[in-house]
């Protein structure tokens, strides 16, 4: 591969080898980032995508890391997860956010990491929970297509706040509003997940959507040097 002129960050939302036949630029495909990632990058990199990070501990990438970066004219965008949270937080300072779970985030109905994260295998980086925010999107499009009434949908998504990130699956959240006597619209709610799980698949169709933008940029990057 030629000098990588860009560096992606993902796992979860876009696992690594289907973000490598995407991009149309030589680009470094990395594991979720974490804190420190940033400055070993090598200097060809002129534009970093972040989409998957490491929450909950004291190894996750920090605004200020961000920050040097923009000072050193690197471009970063963000995304689907901590792309898009630590976007929200730094547009102010030239982060570039796309997608839904950015503008969530920018418009205050996400306010935490914990609306994002989940747990993921360590090794292959696929998803283990679901993060709230595909809950809440499914249940955006199970109330829309007429599946579940407004009152569930809202239900849904405070139970799915109140579980542990790392214990929030369709199954469970199921089985939560159940024991709180939730039962008539669970059956044909159960279905349609069953069906749409993979397509409305929020952090993965923004981090689809960062792909392209960052396809489209390839043009204007600089050449080592120039």
């Amino acid at each position: 591969m030629r000098d990588p002129t860009a560096a992606v960050f993902t796992g979860p939302s876009l696992s690594i080898e289907e973000a490598q036949e995407l991009l149309e630029l030589p680009a470094l495909v990395l594991p979720p980032i974490q804190r420190g990632d940033l400055a070993l990058l090598p200097d060809t990199v002129r534009v970093v995508l972040i989409l998957d990070g490491v929450f909950h501990s004291d190894q996750a990438v920090s605004p200020r890391e961000v920050l040097l970066a923009l000072r050193d004219g690197i471009q970063v965008l963000g995304a689907s997860s901590m792309g898009a949270l630590r976007a929200a937080e730094l547009e102010p300072f030239g982060m570039v956010g796309i997608g839904e779970v950015y503008d969530g985030y920018r418009a205050g109905e996400l306010q935490s990491d914990a609306d994002v994260a989940l747990l993921f295998d360590p090794d292959s980086k696929r998803a283990l929970t679901e993060p709230v925010v595909n809950v809440m999107h499914m249940m955006e499009c199970a109330r829309d297509e007429g599946v579940i009434d407004d009152e569930l949908a809202k239900c849904a998504v405070a139970v799915a706040r109140r579980l542990y990130f790392g214990e929030l699956t369709y199954s469970r959240l199921f089985l939560r509003l159940r024991d709180e006597g939730v039962g008539e619209q669970l059956e044909q709610l159960t279905v349609f997940v069953e069906n749409r799980q993979a397509d409305e698949d929020l952090k993965r169709k923004d981090a689809l959507a960062a792909v392209r933008v960052l396809n489209k940029v390839r043009a204007g990057l600089a050449a080592p040097g120039a």
